[in-house]
């Protein structure tokens, strides 16, 4: 029986050694949840569910990483030596030992004499009763948690069969359909209707089902959006998927109080981050609540919890998330951000050395880690791989606009003469703080000293500066003062000086709490002893370079190759004018002078949100490891090059691109030097088709197209006769659509719009007012942004279609310049 004592002694306490590291892998995820009370619900959920697969990975990571011995506590090691008798010799170096063997005297105060085969002979059997316990009692809970899991999947499957499919026709289907296009999910879903479920839920790995109670029926078309883009979030992030994970390890690791707290707070983070989602497709946040709410009081008491699917609207956390969702100082970016990827590296960090824990040999455990000898003989048989880097001879200069950052809170972008690019950043004084999010582009690793202009309010408030979500940077007293009141500071570590940063994109948060307070530029630099002045200016003799390429906007669906030339050598980024349709669709492949070819993923999506719109991206790369670098930078010298790009994903758009040598340069709509199109539409002029009227404005010239009152409160396109707008462009290019309208109440606010035969628009939420007013025109399925047209030259055509009656409409603005005021242009 000696074998069978090792053997359950070395099982035990492996079994407490994986459950320890476990409670350690766990308390650092809640520490890194509970040290970011302001982070997105998309990062805590990340946080939970990445710390649950580390501990569901235990065994695999704890026999694959190198061992790093630890001694038990000495209860543990004595129980594990006690339990297992000693062999009369052991090995030592090839010779042989011979153990004394001692006689002992029990409490009752009669000899204990060893057997002949080593074992004591008041104790036949070497077992310890503590080891066959804990193994009893784990493999007792296991079971039952495993058969209870069973049975509710079963359930669950039992569910989804007894549905009935929804048909193609009905108003579900068409609002699931909506959904899906604009979170970008796949048709790999179906959709059934269930007398079982009381509320929304989703379930199914492999092809994901969204159940709907048979109630659904009555709910009006918003309630039923919100809750079919809900559910589609869910499907989007995957989160049965994690779901499912959480419940194998808390059936696994039971005993452990934190593994069932980490699954509680990871169902309500991803709720939360599906209610982010869908507010990020343009659901205002009270109307969205109101719906949830609507959700949850049509509950019955009897209606019971679901297991093993995604609920809605359970009671259970409600308030919280309704409060979450009104708040707008939550924020909602998604996992892959800078704070994200940085939260869960320093997890994984933290991660490495608990897995590769192991029993010392006093432990009673034959895990023995390498000695110094092997260690040393291993390093001597591994190459040294050595890494030679020549830093240029010139320093680094990045200047920075504050206006071309994201502007978030009561900031706002203000004009003075005085200010770079005669531009500047403004805290508002009616409103709270703000903060500033800019991009910093750093073509290689060194110690950097950053300089920022302001002009402050308040001489007691200076702004707080961060640089990836951690670092924090404060003002030294280094300052250059002008004439016109604006100043430069120094900001640098607190205690150590100059920040020390690698190449790549980093990310730097000024955050304003004085009211009037004014951020111009911003100077990251490598040269200590420089000192900026006025408005700030490259120094040296650098040259700038900005070599635009323009095309026709529209989907990659074949490779395409273009020519740019340089005059001088240096290290040059690409910008592209891009469109990611969906995180499905943003990538193609690039090469620069027949070099390798290397993914291009886009939009990128660190600072903002800006999937399905064109947006300026910088070229990044990601081979097919995983490894990226954002931005690339090429090295190139003076001449012609050759750029190829090639399609990888359906849908990704490209309508133009930019090289140059200004690392710190960010470019905005349309390229400088390319000419403004503004095209000036009557809609009174064009055919009003049979739900739209024309109508005669008040002492003017001029009438407007008005939507009949007949008729139901709100009608479908399908079916009428548009009033058509025919135009010219002289120019291919990305295009916005600004209207001048009135909306007199909420129930007259909406029109259908198309382009050029394209699907329809619903343009809901026009600014009500009972005077005519200006604003872009958006697609209410896509958000509040304004649409964004990508339109070739020559004839193009927009029809407008009755969505609400009472709806007027008088003109209406095409221009390639997605910062127009047509206020401003009317003024010219």
């Amino acid at each position: 029986m000696e074998w069978a004592g090792t053997l359950l002694t070395g099982a035990a306490i492996y079994l407490l050694v994986v459950m320890l590291k476990a409670t350690a892998i766990l308390a650092v995820a809640w520490l890194l949840a509970a040290s970011a009370p302001k982070s997105s619900a998309a990062v805590r959920h990340g946080i939970w569910a990445t710390a649950l697969v580390l501990v569901g990975l235990l065994p695999l990571a704890t026999s694959s990483l190198p061992p790093l011995a630890v001694h038990l506590p000495a209860f543990v090691r004595e129980g594990a030596q006690g339990s297992t008798p000693q062999p009369a010799s052991v090995a030592t170096s090839g010779a042989t030992a011979t153990a004394d063997v001692a006689v002992s005297t029990s409490e009752s105060g009669s000899s204990v004499l060893p057997s002949s085969d080593g074992a004591a002979a008041s104790d036949p059997s070497p077992l310890n009763r503590w080891p066959l316990l804990l193994l009893v009692l784990w493999v007792a809970g296991t079971a039952a948690r495993a058969a209870w899991l069973g049975v509710q999947l079963r359930r669950v499957r039992r569910m989804v069969a007894e549905a009935s499919p929804v048909t193609q026709l009905s108003p579900p289907a068409r609002a699931a359909r909506r959904a899906a296009a604009t979170l970008g999910v796949g048709g790999s879903f179906s959709l059934r209707e269930s007398a079982r479920v009381p509320t929304p839920v989703t379930c199914g790995l492999f092809r994901p089902v969204i159940l709907i109670p048979e109630r659904s029926r009555t709910w009006p078309e918003e309630r039923l959006r919100v809750v079919l883009l809900h559910e589609l979030a869910h499907v989007r992030r995957r989160d049965y998927l994690s779901s499912l994970l959480a419940e194998l390890v808390c059936t696994v690791y039971w005993p452990i109080p934190l593994v069932w707290a980490a699954r509680a707070a990871m169902h309500v983070e991803q709720e939360q981050a599906s209610d982010d989602l869908v507010l990020a497709a343009g659901t205002p946040p009270l109307e969205y609540a109101d719906q949830l709410l609507a959700v949850a009081r049509s509950l019955r008491p009897r209606d019971a919890a679901l297991a093993g699917v995604l609920e809605m609207a359970r009671p259970a956390g409600l308030r919280y998330r309704v409060k979450t969702i009104l708040d707008t100082r939550t924020r909602r970016v998604p996992l892959v951000s800078l704070q994200g990827l940085a939260t869960l590296s320093a997890l994984l960090l933290c991660a490495a050395p608990l897995a590769a824990l192991r029993p010392a040999e006093d432990g009673g455990v034959s895990l023995e880690p390498a000695t110094a000898l092997e260690t040393d003989a291993v390093a001597a048989e591994t190459p040294t791989q050595e890494l030679s880097v020549s830093a240029p001879a010139e320093p680094v200069y990045l200047w920075i606009e504050a206006e071309h950052g994201v502007l978030l809170g009561g900031l706002a972008t203000a004009e003075d003469l005085e200010a770079s690019a005669g531009q500047f950043v403004e805290q508002a004084r009616e409103r709270g703080g703000g903060e500033v999010r800019l991009s910093l582009h750093l073509p290689r690793a060194g110690d950097y000293r950053l300089w920022i202009r302001t002009a402050l309010a308040e001489e007691d408030s200076p702004p707080r500066l961060s640089l990836d979500g951690a670092t924090r940077l404060a003002l030294d007293g280094a300052e250059v003062i002008d004439a016109s009141g604006w100043r430069w500071s120094r900001a640098e570590m607190a205690e150590d000086g100059p920040v020390r940063l690698g190449a790549g994109v980093h990310t730097l948060s000024i955050q304003s709490e004085a009211p009037g307070g004014r951020i111009d530029r911003v100077l990251v630099t490598t040269d200590a002893s420089y000192l900026p002045s006025g408005t700030g200016a490259a120094p040296r003799d650098f040259a700038p370079i900005y070599r635009w390429v323009e095309m026709v906007p529209g989907p990659l669906s074949e490779p395409l190759e273009l020519e740019v030339e340089v005059p001088a050598a240096g290290q040059y980024v690409v910008w592209g004018r891009v469109r990611g349709a969906s995180v499905d669709a943003n990538s193609f492949f690039l090469s620069v002078d027949d070099g390798p070819e290397v993914i291009w993923d886009a939009p990128r999506q660190v600072l903002d949100e800006e999937e399905g719109r064109w947006v300026w991206d910088p070229a990044s790369a990601r081979d097919m490891n995983g490894r990226e670098v954002d931005p690339l930078l090429f090295d190139l010298d003076a001449g012609k090059h050759s750029i190829r790009l090639t399609p990888r994903e359906p849908s990704t758009g490209i309508g133009g691109l930019l090289v140059t040598n200004d690392l710190a340069f960010r470019p905005q709509g349309r390229p400088p030097g390319s000419p403004p199109v503004d095209i000036w539409l009557e809609p009174e002029s064009a055919s009003p088709g049979d739900a739209l009227r024309v109508q005669a404005a008040d002492g003017r010239r001029e009438g407007y197209l008005e939507a009949v009152r007949d008729g139901p409160d709100r009608s479908e396109p399908d079916g009428q006769v548009p009033a058509t707008l025919v135009f010219t462009l002289p120019s291919p290019g990305i295009y916005t659509l600004w209207a001048r309208t009135v909306a007199r109440s909420q129930s007259e606010d909406s029109f259908w719009i198309r382009v050029n035969g394209g699907r329809w628009m619903r343009w809901n939420g026009i600014p009500t007012s009972s005077e005519w007013r200006w604003s872009a025109v958006h697609d209410g399925d896509e958000g509040e942004a304004p649409i964004q047209l990508a339109l070739p030259a020559g004839e193009n055509r927009i029809e407008i279609a009755r969505r609400e009656g009472g709806a007027r409409i008088e003109r209406l603005l095409v221009t390639n310049d997605e910062h127009a005021s047509p206020v401003a242009r009317l003024a010219e």
